[in-house]
């Protein structure tokens, strides 16, 4: 729950801290979302002002603003990165105008040396240097098992590895909304009805920009209807504007491609379809 509004008060490290290391120590057992980590060897408690849980953009920004107002702060990742979508493929930034981006935001664009189309890796190297240079502890492979409350109030999370972190004010920076939902706030899957808040804006729309720029034929043979519907092309009207649903945005891997020499080659999937 986002408290950080609340005086801060700050108070000792444990004298008893898990080591942060500049990146996971444990094996890299490749493209899995979940997968066995150790349990600490003890059990550490870790006590800072602000505890950020999830290794994004706004999770990082969070943690190192802290410590540059002279709070103490800590980071826990689920995973073995840190940069979200920026330090994993989605490096073409949504710019807009470019003139409305300051702050940290800025700071991380600037320090890339360019503001979109930047490497993967490159990103990720820069946010774990500003992590460091404001002394950010983070935390790989602490995945969240409880959120402990006095109250309506967090108190401490509780990882899968044993580990806790206690602290005056928590922020969750994930995508997913971890942390929330583990302390029990309310929340919504999809997208609301307009009626939901009284909203006029909100819910199912049909976009009058980013659409298809030639007319596409949705048959399996083109101008034949009776053999059928490409994959993904519903039929019938589209549903009323504004109405909910309970669909979630569809993930999946990016990964930059090169025609170096010592680029791995990117065989052509199994029963591929373009």
């Amino acid at each position: 729950m986002h408290r950080c509004f609340l005086p801060l008060l700050a108070i000792p490290l444990a004298t008893s801290l898990a080591v942060a290391a500049d990146g996971p120590t444990t094996p890299n057992p490749g493209l899995r979302y979940h997968y066995d980590v150790p349990k600490a060897d003890p059990p550490q408690i870790i006590k800072v002002d602000l505890c950020v849980y999830g290794g994004t953009p706004a999770g990082i920004g969070a943690a190192v603003q802290a410590r540059r107002l002279g709070k103490t702060a800590a980071l826990a990742v689920h995973r073995r990165h840190v940069g979200g979508l920026t330090s994993a493929g989605l490096t073409a930034v949504d710019l807009g105008k470019k003139e409305s981006i300051g702050g940290m935001a800025a700071e991380f664009l600037n320090r890339m040396g360019k503001w979109s189309g930047f490497r993967s890796g490159d990103a990720e190297n820069v946010f774990r240097a500003m992590l460091k240079e404001a002394d950010v502890p983070v935390y790989y492979e602490h995945r969240l098992s409880k959120v402990v409350k006095d109250g309506n109030r967090i108190t401490a999370l509780e990882f899968e590895n044993g580990n806790r972190i206690e602290a005056k004010c928590f922020v969750d920076a994930t995508y997913e909304g971890d942390l929330f939902a583990g302390a029990g706030v309310s929340y919504h899957v999809g997208r609301e009805d307009n009626s939901v808040y009284g909203e006029t804006v909100n819910g199912y729309f049909v976009a009058d920009k980013h659409q298809f720029r030639f007319d596409v034929d949705p048959y399996v043979k083109a101008g034949d209807p009776s053999s059928g519907l490409l994959p993904g092309i519903q039929p019938g009207p589209p549903r009323p504007a504004g109405s909910g649903d309970k669909w979630v945005q569809a993930y999946n891997f990016r990964m930059w491609l090169t025609k170096a020499d010592q680029g791995i080659a990117y065989p052509k999937p199994a029963n591929y379809n373009r």
